[in-house]
């Protein structure tokens, strides 16, 4: 939610850019915060690593729909 909103804030330049490397980035953050000790550790490491997760799934999907076209252009 927060890398959907942060462009509206004026901080950041109105670039689609941040939807694609905020949560990455935020999932690193979190992922580096839970380490710090903090009594919600475990919970902040499990959406840390989901936000990395959901980073991965986009690209292997991005790299699997590439790919379909490459075959399909292959074979037209």
């Amino acid at each position: 939610m927060i890398s959907i909103a942060l462009p509206y804030s004026g901080i950041v330049p109105r670039d689609a850019i941040w939807c694609i490397i905020g949560p990455p980035v935020a999932g690193g953050l979190l992922i580096a915060l839970s380490a710090a000790g903090l009594p919600l550790g475990g919970s902040i490491r499990r959406v840390g690593v989901g936000l990395l997760a959901a980073f991965a799934g986009l690209l292997l999907s991005i790299i699997g729909f590439l790919a379909g076209l490459a075959i399909g252009a292959i074979f037209t």
